[in-house]
């Protein structure tokens, strides 16, 4: 798992450059930085906010996987279909047959909506702040290794193919 956090790391970072692209007409991320610059930074630590920092990006975890789960065709009674985290974050894989799209947007979905959806939104109603940003941004950056899987099925699976997923392995036909 370490190997393709690295090979993804490029898609990280367009990740999230996307991700500024989308949130720029919203929130002015340059200010930001002018005001640390010249301000400084500094932080008050207390369990609370530990709690609520915690709690926030576990949600936000267990919502990326649930959006990834959703979109495999009859997720709720297939016994194919598998959930869980481990210490590089939360995982869903399914063993049920998927078209080459469907692979896709299954695998892009959950950026469409918490990254993507949730900037528009938030920026629009006028509620995007540093918090939710840096929400946005970690789901960004966590979304590389969708994008690297978005991309090798984009590249080696011929049109019109099934998918199968066997947890670490990917087979099609």
């Amino acid at each position: 798992m370490g190997l393709i956090l690295l090979a993804s790391f490029p898609l990280m970072l367009l990740s999230i450059g996307l991700t500024y692209a989308v949130v720029c007409p919203f929130y002015d991320m340059l200010d930001s930085v002018q005001q640390f610059v010249e301000h400084g930074f500094s932080f008050t630590f207390s369990m609370a906010g530990v709690l609520k920092f915690t709690a926030a990006i576990y949600f936000y975890v267990v919502m990326h996987e649930m959006l990834h789960g959703i979109m495999i065709p009859d997720f709720r009674k297939s016994d194919k279909t598998f959930w869980g985290f481990n210490i590089l974050g939360g995982f869903v894989f399914t063993t049920e047959e998927l078209t080459k799209n469907r692979f896709m947007v299954t695998s892009i979905f959950p950026y469409l909506v918490l990254t993507v959806g949730v900037s528009v939104v938030f920026g629009l109603l006028g509620m995007l702040n540093g918090f939710i940003l840096f929400l946005i941004i970690i789901n960004a950056g966590g979304s590389c290794v969708d994008f690297l899987n978005i991309a090798l099925i984009a590249f080696q699976v011929p049109r019109g193919s099934k998918i199968i997923n066997n947890g670490a392995e990917t087979f099609y036909k």
